[in-house]
């Protein structure tokens, strides 16, 4: 009798220890981005320019998509390309990227996330005597607004930098965009 008293006792014992176990399991924080960490994004504004040696500011429509990976619930990165089209300067200037993207999203427990972020890669300015391409340089900053456990929406800031060679643009050294841009952010 003594003998089965010890081996319920022991049963009861392990049995305890395994309940335990599964229900500390049951308390981690759910996380709050979303399940996927590849995204695509699509995005659409208006883009300013800043050329060297142009005597006007003008207009453009900005376009531009790419594909992501988010890293942490803080970082993640893209490549994009984007375009600002027919700027108008006598029959246009075109300008177009691709960049290889990194953000830093500032974590604030709200539906909406600032961000800043930087990138580098390939541009070019073609259009009105400027045809000539080199490497690229960007500056990013905004705010998403999750829209559910998938998809955000980004309203948000660029400025791309496109440095030219002056003997090729009949004397621009750069083209800068300004551009203002909304867009979507799908998780899948």
């Amino acid at each position: 009798m003594l003998r089965t008293l010890r081996i319920s006792a022991l049963a009861g014992a392990c049995l305890a220890c395994f309940t335990l176990t599964a229900q500390s399991a049951d308390l981690d924080p759910p996380q709050s981005y979303a399940p996927s960490s590849w995204y695509v994004r699509g995005d659409f504004g208006v883009a300013i320019s800043g050329a060297d040696n142009q005597p006007n500011t003008e207009a453009a429509f900005a376009l531009g998509f790419g594909l992501g990976y988010r890293f942490s619930e803080m970082f993640r990165g893209d490549v994009t390309f984007d375009g600002a089209f027919d700027y108008g300067f006598g029959n246009g200037v075109d300008t177009y990227g691709v960049l290889a993207n990194f953000y830093f999203d500032i974590p604030v427990a709200f539906i909406v996330t600032p961000y800043v972020g930087a990138g580098i890669g390939w541009g070019e300015a073609d259009g009105n005597g400027v045809n000539d391409d080199g490497i690229a340089f960007a500056g990013m900053g905004g705010f998403t607004f999750d829209v559910s456990s998938n998809m955000a929406i980004d309203i948000g800031y660029k400025a791309r930098y496109i440095d030219l060679e002056a003997s090729k643009t009949g004397g621009v050294s750069y083209w800068l965009d300004h551009m203002v841009r909304a867009g979507i952010r799908y998780s899948f």
